[in-house]
Protein backbone atom coordinates (compact mmCIF):
# COMPACT_ATOMS: atom_id res chain seq x y z
CA UNK A 1 0.00 0.00 0.00
CA UNK A 2 1.45 3.14 -0.90
CA UNK A 3 1.60 5.99 1.63
CA UNK A 4 -0.82 8.00 -0.01
CA UNK A 5 -3.41 5.68 0.06
CA UNK A 6 -2.57 5.49 3.61
CA UNK A 7 -3.27 8.96 4.52
CA UNK A 8 -6.38 9.33 2.50
CA UNK A 9 -7.96 6.00 4.75
CA UNK A 10 -6.65 8.15 7.78
CA UNK A 11 -8.10 11.60 6.52
CA UNK A 12 -11.31 9.68 6.09
CA UNK A 13 -11.34 7.57 8.89
CA UNK A 14 -10.39 11.13 10.95
CA UNK A 15 -13.90 12.26 8.95
CA UNK A 16 -15.85 9.50 10.12
CA UNK A 17 -14.83 10.18 13.90
CA UNK A 18 -15.84 13.53 13.78
CA UNK A 19 -18.81 13.35 12.37
CA UNK A 20 -19.59 10.64 14.39
CA UNK A 21 -18.39 13.07 17.54
CA UNK A 22 -20.44 15.74 16.14
CA UNK A 23 -23.47 13.57 16.21
CA UNK A 24 -22.85 12.08 19.44
CA UNK A 25 -22.49 16.03 20.79
CA UNK A 26 -25.80 16.57 18.96
CA UNK A 27 -27.68 13.93 20.91
CA UNK A 28 -26.25 15.16 24.10
CA UNK A 29 -27.54 18.40 23.42
CA UNK A 30 -30.62 17.48 22.26
CA UNK A 31 -30.72 15.19 25.69
CA UNK A 32 -29.80 17.57 28.02
CA UNK A 33 -32.64 20.10 26.44
CA UNK A 34 -35.09 17.28 26.77
CA UNK A 35 -34.35 16.68 30.01
CA UNK A 36 -34.66 20.08 31.22
CA UNK A 37 -38.37 20.26 29.44
CA UNK A 38 -39.11 17.48 30.67
CA UNK A 39 -38.13 18.44 34.60
CA UNK A 40 -39.54 22.08 34.15
CA UNK A 41 -42.92 20.45 32.98
CA UNK A 42 -42.66 17.97 35.82
CA UNK A 43 -42.15 21.37 37.91
CA UNK A 44 -45.31 22.77 36.60
CA UNK A 45 -47.57 20.02 36.87
CA UNK A 46 -45.96 19.70 40.92
CA UNK A 47 -47.39 23.22 41.26
CA UNK A 48 -50.72 22.30 39.36
CA UNK A 49 -51.28 19.34 41.46
CA UNK A 50 -50.84 21.47 45.22
CA UNK A 51 -52.80 24.21 44.14
CA UNK A 52 -55.49 21.94 42.73
CA UNK A 53 -55.31 20.31 45.92
CA UNK A 54 -55.47 23.33 47.94
CA UNK A 55 -58.39 24.54 46.27
CA UNK A 56 -59.99 21.37 46.84
CA UNK A 57 -59.23 21.73 50.62
CA UNK A 58 -61.28 25.45 50.21
CA UNK A 59 -64.02 23.70 48.98
CA UNK A 60 -64.05 21.03 51.39
CA UNK A 61 -64.12 23.79 54.15
CA UNK A 62 -66.82 26.35 52.91
CA UNK A 63 -69.25 22.69 52.09
CA UNK A 64 -68.46 21.90 56.08
CA UNK A 65 -68.66 25.36 57.17
CA UNK A 66 -72.83 25.44 54.71
CA UNK A 67 -73.43 22.10 56.84
CA UNK A 68 -72.86 23.26 60.11
CA UNK A 69 -74.16 26.30 59.58
CA UNK A 70 -77.58 24.83 58.31
CA UNK A 71 -77.49 22.34 60.81
CA UNK A 72 -77.25 25.08 63.50
CA UNK A 73 -80.25 26.66 61.90
CA UNK A 74 -82.81 23.66 61.94
CA UNK A 75 -81.48 22.80 65.59
CA UNK A 76 -82.38 26.85 66.44
CA UNK A 77 -85.60 25.79 64.57
CA UNK A 78 -86.71 22.65 65.86
CA UNK A 79 -85.93 24.19 69.58
CA UNK A 80 -88.22 27.45 68.78
CA UNK A 81 -90.98 25.02 67.98
CA UNK A 82 -90.51 22.98 70.72
CA UNK A 83 -90.44 25.74 73.22
CA UNK A 84 -93.77 27.17 71.01
CA UNK A 85 -95.14 23.37 71.87
CA UNK A 86 -93.93 23.87 75.56
CA UNK A 87 -96.00 27.15 75.77
CA UNK A 88 -99.04 26.21 74.31
CA UNK A 89 -99.26 22.85 76.11
CA UNK A 90 -98.90 24.90 79.45
CA UNK A 91 -101.65 27.80 77.96
CA UNK A 92 -104.24 24.20 77.75
CA UNK A 93 -103.10 22.96 80.98
CA UNK A 94 -103.90 26.26 82.61
CA UNK A 95 -107.24 26.65 81.04
CA UNK A 96 -107.73 22.78 81.90
CA UNK A 97 -107.02 23.33 85.85
CA UNK A 98 -108.70 26.68 85.73
CA UNK A 99 -112.02 24.94 84.25
CA UNK A 100 -111.39 22.11 86.87
CA UNK A 101 -111.29 24.54 89.42
CA UNK A 102 -114.56 26.37 88.27
CA UNK A 103 -116.15 23.00 88.32
CA UNK A 104 -115.19 22.14 91.91
CA UNK A 105 -116.08 25.22 92.90
CA UNK A 106 -119.79 25.20 91.40
CA UNK A 107 -120.12 21.58 93.14
CA UNK A 108 -118.47 22.83 96.60
CA UNK A 109 -121.66 25.40 96.21
CA UNK A 110 -124.09 23.19 95.25
CA UNK A 111 -122.62 20.61 98.10
CA UNK A 112 -122.27 23.31 100.92
CA UNK A 113 -125.61 23.30 102.95
CA UNK A 114 -125.80 26.71 103.26
CA UNK A 115 -126.01 26.87 99.71
CA UNK A 116 -128.04 24.45 99.05
CA UNK A 117 -130.37 24.26 102.13
CA UNK A 118 -129.62 20.61 103.31
CA UNK A 119 -131.67 21.34 106.35
CA UNK A 120 -134.54 22.45 104.09
CA UNK A 121 -137.22 20.25 102.43
CA UNK A 122 -138.31 22.90 100.21
CA UNK A 123 -136.03 23.90 96.98
CA UNK A 124 -134.25 26.76 96.79
CA UNK A 125 -136.41 29.20 94.06
CA UNK A 126 -134.92 31.25 91.17
CA UNK A 127 -136.14 34.39 93.69
CA UNK A 128 -134.37 33.25 96.45
CA UNK A 129 -131.30 33.00 94.11
CA UNK A 130 -131.74 36.11 92.37
CA UNK A 131 -132.30 37.92 95.48
CA UNK A 132 -128.73 36.23 96.98
CA UNK A 133 -127.16 37.89 94.45
CA UNK A 134 -128.45 41.06 94.48
CA UNK A 135 -127.84 41.71 98.06
CA UNK A 136 -124.35 39.73 97.70
CA UNK A 137 -125.40 37.77 100.50
CA UNK A 138 -121.58 36.09 101.06
CA UNK A 139 -121.55 35.84 104.67
CA UNK A 140 -124.75 34.17 105.85
CA UNK A 141 -124.74 31.41 108.60
CA UNK A 142 -126.68 28.03 107.83
CA UNK A 143 -128.78 29.26 110.39
CA UNK A 144 -129.29 32.76 108.96
CA UNK A 145 -129.76 31.34 105.44
CA UNK A 146 -132.55 29.06 106.35
CA UNK A 147 -134.15 31.13 107.64
CA UNK A 148 -133.82 33.72 105.30
CA UNK A 149 -135.03 31.04 102.30
CA UNK A 150 -137.54 29.41 104.63
CA UNK A 151 -139.92 33.08 104.86
CA UNK A 152 -139.68 33.60 101.21
CA UNK A 153 -140.34 29.91 100.29
CA UNK A 154 -143.05 29.49 103.22
CA UNK A 155 -144.77 32.46 102.20
CA UNK A 156 -146.54 30.45 99.60
CA UNK A 157 -146.87 27.72 101.85
CA UNK A 158 -149.62 28.50 104.48
CA UNK A 159 -149.31 25.52 106.52
CA UNK A 160 -148.28 24.47 109.90
CA UNK A 161 -146.26 21.74 108.61
CA UNK A 162 -144.49 24.52 106.52
CA UNK A 163 -143.58 26.20 109.92
CA UNK A 164 -142.83 23.23 111.45
CA UNK A 165 -140.39 22.23 109.55
CA UNK A 166 -139.05 25.95 109.45
CA UNK A 167 -138.34 25.74 113.04
CA UNK A 168 -136.87 22.25 112.84
CA UNK A 169 -134.21 23.32 110.25
CA UNK A 170 -133.37 26.31 112.39
CA UNK A 171 -132.92 24.53 115.43
CA UNK A 172 -130.88 21.91 113.88
CA UNK A 173 -128.55 24.53 112.10
CA UNK A 174 -128.11 26.46 115.07
CA UNK A 175 -127.42 23.56 116.67
CA UNK A 176 -124.69 22.70 114.06
CA UNK A 177 -122.96 25.95 113.94
CA UNK A 178 -123.60 26.40 117.61
CA UNK A 179 -124.74 29.42 117.19
CA UNK A 180 -127.69 29.91 119.99
CA UNK A 181 -128.49 33.04 119.06
CA UNK A 182 -129.34 32.24 115.73
CA UNK A 183 -132.74 30.59 116.81
CA UNK A 184 -134.28 33.46 117.57
CA UNK A 185 -134.85 35.34 114.54
CA UNK A 186 -135.58 32.15 112.68
CA UNK A 187 -138.03 31.07 115.91
CA UNK A 188 -139.76 34.55 114.40
CA UNK A 189 -139.71 33.62 110.90
CA UNK A 190 -141.69 29.82 112.00
CA UNK A 191 -143.59 32.24 114.28
CA UNK A 192 -145.03 34.02 111.08
CA UNK A 193 -146.11 31.13 109.09
CA UNK A 194 -147.42 29.29 111.63
CA UNK A 195 -149.90 32.82 112.15
CA UNK A 196 -150.47 32.71 108.55
CA UNK A 197 -151.34 29.11 108.84
CA UNK A 198 -153.18 29.34 111.57
CA UNK A 199 -155.39 32.49 110.42
CA UNK A 200 -156.05 30.00 107.17
CA UNK A 201 -157.06 27.42 108.90
CA UNK A 202 -159.39 28.73 111.62
CA UNK A 203 -161.05 31.30 108.95
CA UNK A 204 -164.39 31.07 108.64
CA UNK A 205 -166.15 30.03 104.84
CA UNK A 206 -168.14 33.06 105.04
CA UNK A 207 -165.07 35.25 106.44
CA UNK A 208 -162.48 34.28 103.38
CA UNK A 209 -161.64 37.69 102.89
CA UNK A 210 -160.70 38.24 106.68
CA UNK A 211 -158.34 35.13 106.70
CA UNK A 212 -157.12 36.24 102.77
CA UNK A 213 -155.74 39.71 104.81
CA UNK A 214 -154.83 38.13 108.07
CA UNK A 215 -153.00 35.89 105.62
CA UNK A 216 -151.49 38.91 103.83
CA UNK A 217 -150.46 40.28 107.15
CA UNK A 218 -148.62 37.78 108.11
CA UNK A 219 -146.92 37.45 105.50
CA UNK A 220 -145.83 41.11 104.54
CA UNK A 221 -144.59 40.45 108.52
CA UNK A 222 -142.62 37.62 107.69
CA UNK A 223 -140.94 39.82 104.46
CA UNK A 224 -140.03 42.50 106.25
CA UNK A 225 -138.64 40.43 109.13
CA UNK A 226 -136.39 38.32 106.26
CA UNK A 227 -135.19 42.00 104.77
CA UNK A 228 -134.17 42.93 108.09
CA UNK A 229 -132.30 39.38 108.26
CA UNK A 230 -130.54 40.59 104.62
CA UNK A 231 -129.53 44.03 105.58
CA UNK A 232 -128.31 42.64 108.93
CA UNK A 233 -126.23 40.13 106.83
CA UNK A 234 -124.53 42.54 103.73
CA UNK A 235 -123.42 44.92 107.15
Amino acid sequence: MTMATTQKHRSSNFQSENINLSKQMKRKEENSRSSSSSSKQQHLNTDDDEQYAEETEQQQQQQEKKKKKKYKQQEQQEQQEQEEDEQQQQQLEKKKKKQQQQQQQQQQQQDDPAACGAFDLFPISSLTKNLLQQNNIRRLLPSQFLTFKQVYEGMRLYTPTAAANAAANAAAAAALTGDTGAAAPATAAAAALTGTAAAAATADATDKAAAAAAAAAAAAAAERHMKQLVAAAAD
